[in-house]
C-alpha cells in the first residue's frame, strides 16, 4: 500500500492520508483536530481499523491479505507526526 500526506489549505488543522491499494483502489482518511495530535500511536490504530473496515465492506479481500497491517499503522503514525511538526511550526511562526 501506498500512502500520501494530505494537507488542507484552508486550515493547518486539517489533515489526512491517501492510501492506494495494490489493487488501485484508493481510500483517503481525513482529520480535524486543534493543534498537534497528542496520541499518534492509537489515532494511527483507528485510521487503520478504518481502512480495515472500507476494505472488508468494498469486498477488497485481496487487498487487506496483501497490506502488511502493522506496518500501516507505523506509516499513518509518521503521517501523523509529520502533520504535528507542520502545526507546531505554524504555531511558532506565528
Amino acid at each position: 500500500m501506498q500512502m500520501y500526506r494530505l494537507d488542507s489549505s484552508q486550515s493547518a488543522d486539517h489533515g489526512g492520508v491517501l492510501c492506494i491499494f495494490p489493487s488501485g483502489a484508493k481510500k483517503q482518511i481525513a482529520w480535524s483536530y486543534k493543534g498537534p495530535i497528542p496520541d499518534t500511536l492509537t489515532t494511527a490504530k483507528k485510521c487503520v481499523a478504518t481502512l480495515i473496515e472500507h476494505m472488508m465492506e468494498a469486498g477488497l479481500h485481496d487487498d487487506l491479505e496483501r497490506t502488511n497491517i502493522p506496518s500501516a499503522v507505523a506509516g499513518i503514525q509518521a503521517v501523523i507526526q509529520q502533520h504535528n511538526e507542520a502545526v507546531r511550526k505554524l504555531a511558532t511562526a506565528n
